[in-house]
């Protein structure tokens, strides 16, 4: 029976040696990944980041529209605003150079295009009593602006009247009515539904900078 006993121990003992090789070699082999799990993963992450290139790309760029239809928009707000506190015609358009000394003749805004912005083009606000359109002394201007096309990357491709905008006393549009299309330089964005609009309405010069949608033209807020 000790012998028994002895050789069912040692047995037990290499039984149990066995199945701890046997469970750690298992253990082991859970440890790395295969090729395929690999290569999915790095699809996984090239997807990902691809994705979130393109996402951030385009916020950059409805953002940077936005800015220069912002700069459009304020300015011309501001030159209506004018009309009505100071009960005089006041005009707001581009021109050549917003430092120089006067006179300063206004210019199409198709001039503010992508690519134009040299730190000297830029919009001007001024009362215009005599109706020339253009900055006849210093004490007519109310506002100048630089034009920044943040880096060449929008401006201005349309304009449905390019003349200047004008404001009667009242804060009436002298005009019928205009609308600006601002767009990127970039002919990936330069589409519908990055493409801006800055429209003044006739007679009551309304001002709104929107979205381009399609359906019929005007202010939709």
């Amino acid at each position: 029976m000790p012998i028994l006993a002895g050789c069912l121990a040692k047995y037990m003992d290499f039984t149990d040696r066995k199945t701890f090789r046997s469970k750690m070699k298992d253990k082991n082999r859970q440890k790395g990944f295969t090729l395929i799990e690999l290569m999915v993963v790095v699809a996984l992450i090239g997807i990902f980041f691809a994705t979130g290139v393109s996402t951030f790309s385009s916020t950059i760029q409805r953002s940077t529209i936005k800015a220069v239809s912002d700069d459009i928009s304020g300015m011309i707000a501001r030159a209506r605003m004018s009309a009505l506190v100071s009960g005089r015609s006041t005009v707001v358009c581009p021109v050549a150079n917003v430092t120089a000394a006067p006179p300063m003749l206004c210019q199409n805004w198709t001039t503010l295009a992508a690519g134009a912005s040299n730190g000297s083009i830029g919009m001007v606000v001024f009362n215009d009593p005599d109706g020339n359109n253009q900055v006849d002394n210093t004490g007519d201007l109310v506002a100048s602006l630089p034009f920044d096309d943040r880096g060449g990357k929008a401006g201005i491709t349309t304009a449905s009247d390019d003349g200047p905008v004008r404001f009667t006393r009242r804060g009436n549009l002298a005009s019928s009515g205009t609308t600006f299309r601002i767009q990127s330089s970039n002919p990936t964005y330069a589409r519908v539904p990055y493409d801006r609009e800055v429209i003044v309405a006739a007679i009551v010069g309304r001002i709104c900078s929107q979205i381009v949608q399609p359906g019929p033209p005007g202010c939709r807020q």
